[in-house]
């Protein structure tokens, strides 16, 4: 009777009431508080929870109204459970798989989210109580449900997979109780996974390419996705044996493999696989694991896969779906292929070439957040000696490098980009990513030296045939200035890598042609002035093995010191001009000082000459210009004595008496 469910003081329309103001996005927060109180102190008060929640839970019902139902029965559940007896018991979970689950939902294609949810919830609680002690055909009744593909079907699997999950990571489970389900689960798992494997050969075998492509799954795949969760959950647990999903008696991980081709179960499978790859195994499992993972058919899948992917607009599933595959395979690496070599075995070398050149796919995407997955899988392997003398991965590196130097620059603001909410998240992105960057091209610069070095002579005579507008001179968010501030870095981290190393075998040639087209270079901007002097001083390491350029690079840091720029930039007041002239005067005298201090056995005695010639000259330009200009400024005047007295102590010990006391007597007066 309706009368039972309710005490004396709460009519069946105040309840009503409060639980569709619960749910309603027009209500207040304090109506939704007031509401939810009362709710809450019917779950309380109640004498007969079990037969309001089911009153309450009827498909008659609206949503809101069978979620609060079915919370009753959870509720239940969860503080009433040891009151009653063990019929009783039998009786709820009769009632609960009879009236509730099987005839009292609504088709799977059709129930609400929100229902299916708190079934699950009120499920896994019955199990963690008395599964499988007192409910040992849970397991049967979840198999006849998955064959009708109905609403129960997926609820009790969903359940399962809960379960598994809260084994681990309910702290209300008792030790003993823990350890009991612990030890039922293993004793299951077969039958479990024989379930499982069953459903997805049977989605495989019914679904055509009309079912891959329909907007809504099918009951069938709503099934199987739910089947896929209970993997995903068991494969994620310490406990779970997962060699026994890609042994050679299961054929788990084959058919995840052909569920990548399914458009609603692909990031499903994925995430199993993915779970699989980042488990640290024995060796023998690390071997077996990536023999599996790199046969000939499954890497031709993610060939196809990958190149489909990358060659059409991509949706946020599909991002999130290759960033899976990402994963997958850097896991595979760093924590299976990296064992197996480690420990003096190794994968099919043909395998192992396609590995690669599929990382590379990966990595050549344009995606920043799919490349800083992929990224740490190179960075990996360069930092192990036996990878690092592998002539498959040296065959690689160079494209490796070379796509690492296309997305090397910094993205401008006014740059799409489509996988952050903004430029600042994906400016912190870069960042991280740019410590990798530099990591990877100094190690590689090691490994093949001459082709990371003719990278970075590609890229820069890319930059030296590239014009600057005038209307973006002396502007920092612009393209040259950010191209050139980077492209010194890059070049910086190569020749210092490539000549830490004495005597290195590299094409001193090309190096050489390289060094003077930078020196012919001239700019009218000194902000890029600023970095061409960076990229000038990135090749002083060079000078230890050959001197050949060391004057002509003097001559050309001796210009840019006494250099003047025009002030009439739009834009650009002549404030800010006289700031951007010091700094590059500034940061030339520090690259001089650099190459004096680090590489004094290239001071040669022609050298040191041409030095006192340029130091000279120098000198009369400042006097002639102090002459010509009367009212030069006293910042620009405080700017020169910074500058040449710092030069005047640096080449103190260099240059004689009669060259130093004139710059002191006419400087410093």
């Amino acid at each position: 009777r309706i009368q039972i469910l309710f005490e004396h003081n709460m009519s069946l329309q105040e309840l009503l009431a409060a639980i569709e103001c619960i749910h309603s996005p027009s209500s207040t927060s304090a109506q939704r508080t007031h509401a939810y109180t009362t709710c809450e102190g019917f779950k309380e008060r109640c004498e007969n929870l079990p037969l309001a929640g089911l009153q309450l839970s009827k498909t008659t019902s609206s949503v809101a109204v069978r979620h609060f139902g079915l919370q009753l029965l959870e509720h239940f559940v969860k503080f009433k459970w040891s009151e009653i007896t063990d019929s009783e018991r039998s009786e709820f979970r009769g009632i609960l798989v009879k009236q509730i689950l099987e005839e009292g939902t609504l088709d799977i294609q059709e129930e609400s989210g929100l229902v299916r949810n708190i079934l699950s919830s009120l499920t896994t609680e019955i199990l963690k109580r008395d599964w499988p002690q007192q409910w040992a055909d849970f397991l049967s009744i979840t198999k006849g449900n998955m064959t009708r593909d109905n609403t129960a079907g997926e609820v009790l699997l969903t359940s399962l997979s809960r379960l598994i999950e809260d084994i681990e990571l309910d702290s209300n489970l008792t030790p003993a109780r823990r350890a009991d389900l612990l030890r039922c689960v293993g004793a299951c798992r077969d039958e479990i996974i024989e379930m499982i494997t069953c459903k997805l050969k049977e989605v495989l075998e019914q679904s055509g390419e009309g079912a891959a492509l329909a907007r809504r799954p099918s009951g069938r795949s709503r099934i199987a996705l739910a089947a896929l969760e209970v993997l995903s959950a068991a494969s994620c647990m310490t406990w779970f044996q997962h060699n026994s999903l890609y042994d050679k008696k299961s054929h788990v991980c084959t058919l995840l493999f052909l569920l990548l081709r399914d458009g609603h179960l692909r990031q499903r499978a994925a995430d199993v696989l993915y779970n699989l790859a980042a488990r640290k195994t024995s060796p023998s499992d690390n071997l077996q694991f990536s023999n599996f993972m790199l046969q000939d058919d499954a890497l031709k899948m993610l060939f196809d896969i990958a190149s489909e992917i990358c060659s059409s607009a991509l949706s946020d599933e599909s991002v999130l779906f290759l960033k899976t595959l990402c994963r997958t395979y850097t896991q595979l690496g760093e924590n299976h292929i990296v064992g197996v070599y480690r420990n003096s075995m190794s994968v099919p070398q043909e395998a192992f070439q396609k590995y690669l050149q599929l990382m590379l796919i990966f990595y050549q995407h344009d995606l920043i957040s799919v490349r800083s997955i992929v990224i740490d899988l190179w960075v990996s392997f360069l930092n192990i000696e036996i990878f690092r003398k592998n002539e498959d991965l040296k065959l690689i590196i160079p494209h490796v490098v070379r796509a690492t130097q296309k997305y090397f620059c910094k993205p401008l603001a006014s740059d799409p980009f489509d996988d952050f909410l903004d430029y600042s998240e994906l400016g912190k992105i870069y960042n991280i990513q740019l410590s990798k960057m530099i990591s990877l091209i100094g190690h590689a610069a090691k490994v093949c030296p001459n082709q990371t070095l003719q990278v970075a002579f590609d890229w820069q005579m890319s930059i030296l045939g590239s014009d600057i507008p005038p209307d973006i001179l002396c502007k920092e968010d612009t393209k040259p200035f950010t191209v050139w501030k980077y492209f010194s870095t890059f070049l910086e981290k190569v020749i210092s890598s490539v000549f830490k190393k004495p005597n290195p075998e590299v094409k001193m040639d090309a190096l050489h042609q390289s060094l003077s087209f930078l020196l012919k270079f001239d700019c009218h901007d000194p902000l890029v002035s600023y970095w061409h002097v960076s990229s000038i001083s990135a090749y002083v390491p060079t000078f230890r093995d050959s001197d050949v350029l060391t004057i002509p690079m003097l001559e050309k840091l001796f210009i840019l010191l006494g250099k003047k720029f025009n002030n009439s930039y739009p834009g650009v007041t002549e404030r800010k001009m006289s700031a951007l002239v010091s700094d590059l005067h500034r940061h030339t005298s520090s690259c001089l000082l650099k190459f004096v201090t680090n590489y004094p056995a290239a001071i040669t005695w022609e050298v040191f000459q041409e030095m006192q010639s340029l130091y000279s000259t120098l000198l009369t330009s400042i006097d002639n210009q102090r002459k010509f200009n009367s009212n030069l400024e006293k910042r620009e005047f405080r700017e020169y004595v910074y500058v040449y007295g710092f030069l005047a102590s640096l080449f103190f010990f260099f240059l004689p008496c009669s060259i130093i006391f004139p710059f002191f007597a006419r400087d410093f007066h």
